[in-house]
């Protein structure tokens, strides 16, 4: 028997939503054609995003040039075929949210993080993937400073 705490939470999405929202670590979820459909308030705070309304409904992870980059093309293609990943050491692209327009300063200078990204599959239809971002080393200060600590990492 499922306690009632734990039935509630299941049915009950605005709880789940919350729940994600409130969590400490960073969590985007994305919709099987790539869009980001939740942003939560760690992820927001990491990245000095004052709004997921610039993200959710307009971010689209498949489409990004950067990322794509980063992680290759069957990364991605697994995330979105709804295989879970473990994709470690991702050096976050805070430049490019600069350069999009979308914050106007770097909250750091350079950022690693491990990303797990979680398939929801409702019976047999992949319904969405859940990004948890494992932030692992931070820099923030001087360039040169930065680069120092990366090469004693």
């Amino acid at each position: 028997m499922i306690p009632d705490l734990m039935q509630k939470l299941i049915n009950s999405p605005a709880l789940n939503l919350q729940v994600y929202d409130e969590h400490p670590i960073p969590i985007e979820i994305f919709a099987p054609d790539g869009i980001c459909i939740f942003y939560n308030q760690a992820g927001l705070a990491l990245n000095g995003v004052p709004d997921a309304d610039l993200f959710v409904g307009k971010y689209n992870l498949k489409n990004d040039p950067v990322c794509l980059e980063i992680i290759g093309q069957e990364c991605m293609d697994s995330i979105f075929r709804g295989e879970a990943v473990f994709f470690p050491d991702f050096p976050v692209p805070i430049q490019d949210i600069v350069d999009r327009g979308v914050i106007d300063e770097k909250p750091f200078e350079a950022a690693t993080m491990d990303i797990h990204a979680q398939p929801v599959w409702d019976g047999g239809t992949f319904v969405c993937t859940i990004c948890y971002f494992m932030v692992k080393n931070m820099y923030r200060g001087r360039e040169e400073m930065i680069k120092a600590q990366e090469y004693m990492n």
